[in-house]
């Protein structure tokens, strides 16, 4: 059973989109999924389209969070993968792990579907495509009972799952190549620009959205945008090979690794002082001129190093 017109009618306006079939999945089920490509005008006034899942709960004024866990929806993305495993798969199989990887992401921004979540490829769609393990962390949760004894919560173990090692490491292979850039775990267009190692980043990144309960949306990733912006702005530096050399972009070297926290205490020694709970509040209370400082102090170093090499 296909979204009736009317239904079709409603998410073109409350969207601003128009709708183009693409494909509709088979549920077994009233609650019918359709594969659209969807065309709108951005916020520059030009056109641009994109592609996803259309069900009955996106065509709701109000959706509930049932309505974004929609089963209907999660199986479709699922015969979606399974497709592209099937027809992919032997090719993929022949490249390296991050060819692979720059394949899908080429066939993504190509404007194929390839099961991601509106329209944003992450890495574990990545790994699922690619049939590599991600790593796996159980939680514990403890048998709640309320004050009469009675028992209101079992104990039970929930796996929560991460791009692994393997999958992660293509990536930065691509990264390091220039080919794809991370906003986050979603693949994005490589974009030169200033930034620090991944270590530095993803560290200040966790220390922002840790207070306001990890992981916590882009609370992260935005502030160390616009952190890389106003450090351009203050010192011409254009790509981060320009402080930390090209030894230690994307990655660390593994000496710089070793000595990181020496690096982090240079900017604020309560970074690393484990009676401060807040390291978010530090980063942020650091001024332009701070931030520029260390980066100048690290840039002297490495050049120095170089220098007696």
């Amino acid at each position: 059973m296909p979204l009736s017109p009317e239904q079709l009618a409603g998410y073109e306006k409350q969207h601003q989109v128009t709708l183009e079939l693409i494909r509709e999945f088979d549920t077994d089920t009233k609650h019918p999924v359709g594969l659209f490509r969807q065309h709108l005008v951005d916020i520059n006034g030009k056109p641009r389209s994109v592609v996803d899942l259309v069900c009955p709960c996106d065509c709701k004024s109000t959706r509930t969070l049932e309505d974004f866990r929609c089963v209907a929806k999660n199986d479709a993305r699922e015969v979606v993968k399974e497709d592209l495993r099937q027809k992919h798969s032997e090719k993929w199989a022949s490249m390296s792990l991050a060819d692979a990887a720059y394949d899908i992401f080429q066939m993504h921004q190509a404007g194929e579907y390839m099961g991601e979540y509106n329209s944003m490829l992450f890495v574990q769609t990545v790994e699922e495509l690619l049939s590599t393990i991600p790593d796996t962390l159980p939680i514990h949760s403890l048998e709640r009972k309320n004050e009469q004894g009675n028992v209101v919560s079992k104990a039970k173990t929930t796996n929560l799952y991460f791009p692994s090692e393997t999958i992660l490491s293509a990536i930065n292979e691509l990264k390091k190549r220039k080919l794809v850039d991370l906003n986050g775990l979603t693949l994005v267009p490589y974009r030169e620009h200033f930034r620090f190692p991944d270590t530095l980043h993803h560290q200040f990144a966790y220390w922002i959205e840790e207070p306001l309960g990890w992981p916590n949306g882009d609370a992260g990733e935005c502030f160390m945008c616009g952190l890389y912006g106003k450090i351009a702005k203050a010192t011409g530096w254009g790509k981060g090979e320009d402080v930390f050399g090209e030894e230690n972009i994307p990655t660390l070297s593994a000496y710089r690794r070793e000595h990181s926290v020496n690096t982090i205490a240079l900017l604020d020694s309560r970074l690393i002082d484990l009676n401060v709970v807040n390291k978010g509040e530090v980063l942020q209370s650091l001024t332009i001129e701070q931030w520029v400082a260390w980066l100048s102090k690290i840039q002297e170093e490495i050049r120095g190093t170089k220098n007696k090499e």
